[in-house]
């Protein structure tokens, strides 16, 4: 009954692999706006296929192969095009890497080996995220597994099925990303390991097949591949930027290894100790390999070649394009082939069942999976969010007025912004090239004179606009209305019209003069039930956003200045108004403000993150150089602070 059970289970065991890995990637799966990069995603899968497909060849409009977006368009087309229908694409495919890896780890070192890997594979941060990312690098990863498994059921078991599963998954994989090339080699050597071992073993008829269906399939792949990887060659040529062969080979090996086992957990200590661990569980796999059977050697000989050979290829690609290390997620193949080497580590020391090997073994073991298991909740945490459009175009929405302009910087970006905003103002994207001299930027700006507030919407400027030209002939030139920061993303509003003929319609009248020469006509909040902590827009803090809109009736005082505080029912401040260089009165003193019309001021109010909820007044007076007010202090609205969602 027991042994029954036990096969039962074995039979059983990658499909509650694969569900576990499943579920812990489709949790939270919206929790992350898109970003920039998943956007170009489901930009290309909107396109016709004959678009996607020519694109995607050309390498230069875009620099990915079309096979991940041809599936895309495939998916959203079944399933819709919001955020949760694009990344579910690559959560099913990441999911179903757990199916190679087990197959491959038993194949190696057993049921125990299979299960092992894949349960590291399942939980490993990295591999998580990438598959909650609309972008090619986990389903690559997936195509390659597969790959290689079939590359094993061929070599090993003469089934020629298994060719077919390699070719196919191998060109997937390249034509789905082109960093998968650097894998074909070693699966070719795979192929010459596996030759090896029929010419030891006096096999000639089944060396005679697995030399004949082995040219034929290389080759296939060869060809297949070549005209991709021309291209890729020529256009890498003519854009990317030299390097230094092995330039930094020791630094780039710990920023991976830290990336692969914690990703962007702060775990400075534990982060240590697992790029350790991990480094000697890989060394003890060798060392037992060498002292093993020959199915040991076989399987640590194959491991060594997959994990080496690309890396050294990369190093050598470094003398042609500098950029070959600068994103671990360009190297996300490697990752499930490290999880099979720490699986098979693991189980093979804690099967010698000698206390030394036991206690190695199993300290591995917990070192890893504490590592991922605490490393894993900082894939949804408000420091790691990734670029947050979302956020940048809902604050837009609620704050806008209807003669505002949008203006998105650099142009590029603008299909993660228009995403997710649904407002009507008009959007502007002059700028994609690099700028240099500010008369590249005024005439675009000069255009826009006519609206009431420029919102200008910024991500991505290095080695476009670094000196910020944008943003300075704005600010030269037009108070700031306000800042938020959402993930990735900056948002700044410009007072392009400040004097006008009568209050806004839904302006709160007070007409109260708060110091001599100004009256406070009156006010509006943008914000009357906030939470004190905010992690979207500026954390920690929750801001209040308000309007002033005054009167010049006089002669101002000089150095006066306006305080907005935020108080309790005993008078307490909670709040107070941030105090910008490029604020309407720092611009544009009261003195030199016309008497006939209405002045447009605007302010952030930042909350001390403690607030405790409850009901809030939001108190406004003009102060002079002592901070003391010059007059009346009046209450612009009451705000509800209420507790954090």
């Amino acid at each position: 009954m027991l042994s029954w059970a036990r096969r039962r289970w074995a039979r059983w065991e990658p499909v509650a692999l694969f569900l576990l890995a499943l579920a812990l990637r489709l949790w939270r799966l919206t929790y992350h706006s898109l970003w920039f990069d998943e956007s170009v995603s489901a930009y290309w899968a909107s396109r016709p296929a004959s678009e996607i497909v020519r694109v995607g060849l050309e390498l230069v409009r875009d620099k990915h192969p079309p096979v991940y977006y041809l599936l895309l368009r495939g998916w959203t087309l079944l399933f819709g095009t919001g955020d949760a229908a694009v990344r579910s694409l690559g959560v099913l495919l990441g999911a179903l890497g757990v199916f190679p890896v087990y197959a491959l780890g038993r194949r190696w070192g057993g049921r125990s080996a299979g299960a092992m890997a894949a349960l590291l594979f399942v939980l490993n941060p990295f591999l998580v995220w990438y598959s909650q990312e609309a972008r090619m690098f986990m389903p690559a990863a997936t195509f390659a597994l597969f790959g290689f498994w079939g590359l094993v059921r061929a070599t090993e078991d003469m089934d020629g099925r298994g060719w077919i599963l390699f070719g196919v998954m191998s060109l997937a994989g390249v034509y789905a990303y082109l960093f998968n090339a650097l894998l074909l080699p070693a699966a070719g050597i795979w192929w010459l390991m596996a030759l090896a071992r029929r010419w030891q073993s006096d096999d000639g008829r089944g060396m005679r097949w697995l030399a004949v269906t082995g040219v034929l399939a290389m080759t296939g792949v060869a060809i297949g591949f070549l005209p991709l990887a021309w291209q890729a060659w020529f256009v890498s040529g003519v854009e990317s930027t030299p390097g230094r062969a092995f330039a930094d080979a020791g630094i780039t090996l710990r920023r991976f290894s830290r990336a692969f086992l914690i990703h962007r957990a702060p775990l400075d200590a534990l982060g240590d100790v697992a790029v350790l661990t991990g480094a000697a569980a890989l060394v003890a796999l060798v060392v037992q390999g060498l002292r093993g059977s020959s199915q040991d050697r076989r399987g640590v000989g194959e491991l060594a070649v997959i994990l080496v050979v690309p890396w050294l290829i990369g190093n050598i690609l470094l003398a042609r394009n500098q950029a070959t290390f600068a994103e671990t997620r360009y190297w996300l193949f490697l990752v499930p082939f490290l999880c099979l080497g720490w699986g098979l580590s693991i189980v093979r020391l804690i099967r010698r069942r000698t206390p030394g090997t036991l206690l190695l073994g199993g300290t591995f073991l917990a070192v890893l999976l504490a590592a991922s298991l605490a490393a894993l909740p900082w894939d949804w945490r408000p420091e790691t969010r990734r670029e947050d459009w979302r956020a940048a175009a809902r604050y837009i929405e609620a704050h806008e007025g209807p003669n505002d302009a949008i203006l998105i910087h650099v142009d590029y970006v603008r299909t993660a912004f228009l995403r997710y905003y649904r407002g009507k103002l008009p959007v502007y994207f002059p700028f994609g090239g690099r700028l240099d001299d500010m008369a590249q930027v005024a005439p675009p700006l000069e255009g826009m004179s006519g609206f009431d507030t420029i919102w200008l919407v910024e991500s991505h400027l290095e080695n476009v606009d670094d000196d910020r030209l944008v943003e300075r002939w704005l600010g030269e030139r037009y108070p700031l209305v306000t800042e938020q920061f959402p993930a990735g993303v900056v948002i700044r509003a410009y007072a392009v019209r400040r004097f006008l003929p009568d209050l806004p319609p839904g302006v709160r009248p007070l007409r109260e003069a708060l110091a001599p020469g100004l009256t406070l006509e009156g006010c509006r909040l943008s914000e009357e039930t906030v939470t004190a902590r905010d992690d979207i827009y500026h954390p920690p803090s929750g801001w209040v956003h308000v309007a002033l809109y005054w009167r010049r009736s006089g002669d101002p005082p000089a150095d006066a200045r306006p305080r907005l505080h935020l108080v309790d029912g005993l008078g307490q401040i909670w709040g107070a108004g941030l105090e910008r260089p490029q604020g309407m009165w720092a611009m544009y003193p009261p003195d030199t403000w016309p008497g006939d019309a209405v002045v447009r001021d605007e302010h952030d109010v930042n909350l001390n993150p403690i607030t405790p909820p409850g009901e809030y007044r939001m108190l406004v007076a003009v102060v002079g150089p002592d901070g003391e007010p010059l007059g009346l202090e009046v209450p612009c609205g009451p705000v509800r602070v209420v507790e954090s969602q």
